[in-house]
């Protein structure tokens, strides 16, 4: 089995019968209208097309893209987790995308795509998240993505599996601290603290699934459009490689470019790291956003935003739509995952405001032991509520007309204050506003737009060159 590098969270699994399986195909840039894989994919579109299965982890923008996915082969097998039918975040798009071999496998379910190729699926239960485990040729290999399962998943996927190579997430970008409002110093501290937490997250989880090599993934995308945001960015490849080495843990980290390939029966150690450091990153993201094609592409996606003008009308009928049909739907929408909540209810208020309009000032209420989901307009900001998320009129048009899922707008477009700390009733919230984007999909109203989300007319460098 060999392992080809294409970026972020896109690999090659060749078998030695030569049996191709991408996951997570990502290439155009940017998606959420500013996240940008950096270095970029470097496979060529006869070769990035060409493959026998494609494995999507989840619904987020930089694992699962639409805008690459239609490059494909409509009756290309594509392994999905398995979700409910009103909260599936995938099924609907790739149906509607005209896929037609949907593989939908259950936390724990194992499956053979090919002969002697044996993949099993583990999944977050308490998010949309997935990792896969794959077998071939007398190797195995882990591929979390961005799926923070439990330690205790870790240790019983170390005792399941032999795993030679596990291809684990650092996740380098996030909302949290990068996008909340709190004093300068205090976002540095949690800056360094999330960084460190990471580290030792991943760190242990390599500790407990006990592979010979550890490959960093999904640590190379930045926010181009929020240049103030790199100093924010969490740890790279070079940086756990480091990690591992002071802790003297028993998995070496190596360190792949876009474009390396591991053989996992023969492997070798000695590849070039895209940037050695975070000083170095810097540099190279200078460089990047002052290409021609990179300015370019920014204006005018900034022409194509402003074209988008608030219907606040329409915006909150729409709303209040999904909200009632959402109360209707509690049970499916969520099942066992959040019957056991602490918090009986979470409010979040949400300020929209924008040059030239009117804002605003909307109250969410989240009663999770009365099983409801409320909407109502507030006459101003008040201060009795859970979290409060800041925004600009348009992007909330894009969500409107689902040209933007709730998780694109929390790309950077959001401002977010809250008081307390994280916890499972907010998580409850995100889940309900990414099922809102299912709703809009799935009843389509006068002026909204049908999912896939089409972006604006690209310029920068993409499978057709």
């Amino acid at each position: 089995m060999k392992l080809h590098y294409y970026s972020h969270a896109s690999f090659q699994i060749i078998t030695d019968a030569g049996f191709r399986l991408l996951s997570d195909p990502w290439v155009y840039n940017p998606v959420s209208n500013t996240l940008w894989q950096f270095p970029e994919c470097r496979i060529r579109k006869p070769e990035y097309t060409d493959q026998d299965a494609l494995y999507i982890s989840h619904s987020h923008s930089d694992h699962f893209c639409p805008d690459t996915l239609r490059h494909f082969r409509r009756d290309i097998p594509i392994v999905i987790r398995q979700y409910g039918d009103h909260d599936n975040p995938l099924r609907p798009i790739l149906r509607q995308m005209g896929f037609t071999q949907l593989i939908e496998l259950e936390h724990l379910q194992t499956c053979e795509l090919a002969p002697g190729l044996v993949v099993t699926l583990y999944a977050d239960l308490d998010t949309y998240d997935s990792s896969l485990v794959i077998e071939a040729d007398g190797a195995t290999v882990f591929h979390q993505n961005d799926c923070m399962l439990d330690p205790e998943d870790a240790s019983m996927i170390g005792e399941r599996h032999n795993l030679d190579v596990a291809l684990l997430g650092l996740v380098n970008s996030s909302i949290y601290p990068t996008f909340f409002d709190m004093d300068p110093a205090r976002k540095a501290v949690e800056t360094d603290r999330r960084r460190i937490k990471v580290l030792a997250r991943t760190a242990d989880f390599a500790r407990r699934l006990n592979a010979r090599y550890v490959i960093p993934n999904a640590s190379d995308m930045v926010y181009v459009r929020f240049p103030e945001t790199d100093s924010m960015l969490g740890p790279h490849a070079t940086d756990m490689a480091a990690y591992f080495r002071e802790h003297g843990l028993f998995s070496q980290v190596v360190t792949m470019s876009p474009g390396d390939v591991f053989d996992v029966a023969n492997p070798h150690t000695d590849y070039q790291p895209a940037y050695a450091s975070h000083e170095q990153l810097l540099e190279q993201l200078a460089e990047l956003r002052a290409r021609p094609h990179v300015q370019a592409m920014i204006d005018k996606l900034e022409r194509w935003e402003s074209e988008f003008v608030f219907d606040s009308r329409a915006f909150v009928r729409r709303l209040q739509d999904y909200a009632q049909w959402a109360t209707a739907n509690w049970a499916a929408l969520f099942a066992e995952r959040f019957a056991e909540v602490e918090q009986p209810r979470y409010v979040v208020e949400l300020h929209l405001a924008d040059t030239g309009l009117a804002d605003l000032d909307l109250r969410i209420d989240v009663d999770y032991r009365a099983g409801r989901f409320q909407v109502s307009q507030l006459s101003a900001p008040g201060t009795d509520f859970d979290m409060r998320l800041s925004g600009r009129h348009r992007y909330f048009e894009m969500f409107r007309r689902g040209v933007f899922a709730f998780d694109d707008i929390r790309a950077g477009w959001l401002l977010i204050q809250r008081p307390g700390d994280f916890n499972k009733a907010e998580v409850g919230f995100w889940h309900l506003m990414m099922c809102y984007s299912n709703f809009i999909l799935q009843h389509p109203d006068g002026e909204d737009r049908l999912l896939p989300r089409p972006f604006a007319e690209r310029v920068a460098k993409c499978l057709e060159e």
